[in-house]
């Protein structure tokens, strides 16, 4: 049951594997309306990097600090861990969303306890925005890339799991003795041809095309299975990379974020 206008000082914290975003919702929120609520600040950095709270919470009055809630999901339990061990004194202790069962979204997979609580978390999120009986799939570009499907009523039916981008280049420099590691600076250079003329543009265009070409082919293969056309939406660190060529997309940069600050609206 959704509760309507929220105006506490919300904390959405995602962990994942490579990366932690931080969103701070200050703005009151009308659950009512088929908006997203709105992140008023958000930094992401790499999972060891310390969080200056100062830089997160600029907009905060240092007095209000004591009335933020914190809520903390990801599918990395060793990096919320770490989070929760060197907590900010002055804000309440943070809540770990870390079960499905808590979520305000169905799950019809075979191992719902398996899925990561990142996947649903952008499900809570689509179910917000998508047209009313209009299946949705998203596309999570992260360490891992996910392409998921929610039904026309809402349920998380499952998806598939691919390599992301820089855990692709990792996978091609470790397993073999002669090519080189690109970064993701490298890999998101412009490169005019689908072909590479050296052995670093070769793996930009393998890395960038295959990515491309296999999300593309696994939105045909599940919209197959579908009797109305869903809505596509695309989210997540390389979403960046592949939003022009996947133009038939929605992009919200913060799905993750945002579902976890539903989370709240949705509590008896």
């Amino acid at each position: 049951m959704l509760c309507s206008l929220e105006k506490n000082i919300l904390l959405a914290i995602d962990v994942g594997n490579s990366r932690i975003k931080y969103g701070l919702f200050i703005e009151s929120f009308d659950s009512k309306t088929n908006r997203l609520p709105l992140c008023s600040q958000k930094i992401t950095m790499g999972i060891d990097e310390p969080l200056l709270w100062d830089d997160l919470l600029a907009d905060v009055p240092r007095e209000k600090w004591a009335s933020i809630r914190s809520l903390i999901a990801g599918a990395n339990p060793v990096g919320i861990q770490k989070i929760c061990n060197h907590w900010q004194k002055d804000i309440p202790a943070a809540q770990v969303v870390s079960q499905s069962k808590s979520l305000p979204i169905k799950n019809g997979t075979k191992e719902p306890e398996n899925v990561g609580i990142d996947r649903l978390l952008n499900g809570v999120a689509v179910n917000h925005i998508r047209p009313p009986e209009t299946p949705a799939i998203i596309i999570d570009s992260g360490t891992a890339t996910t392409v998921d499907l929610i039904s026309s009523e809402g349920t998380f039916e499952g998806g598939a799991i691919l390599p992301g981008f820089e855990l692709s280049a990792f996978s091609l420099h470790h397993y073999t003795k002669l090519l080189p590691l690109l970064s993701m600076k490298e890999l998101t250079s412009q490169q005019t041809l689908p072909y590479g003329q050296n052995t670093s543009a070769a793996l930009q265009s393998g890395i960038l095309w295959g990515q491309v070409g296999a999300i593309k082919e696994l939105i045909l293969q599940i919209q197959s299975t579908l009797s109305r056309q869903a809505a596509i939406y695309l989210t997540g660190g390389g979403a960046t990379l592949l939003a022009p060529h996947l133009t038939f997309t929605q992009y919200v940069p913060d799905l993750s974020l945002q579902g976890l600050a539903l989370v709240p609206n949705y509590e008896a």
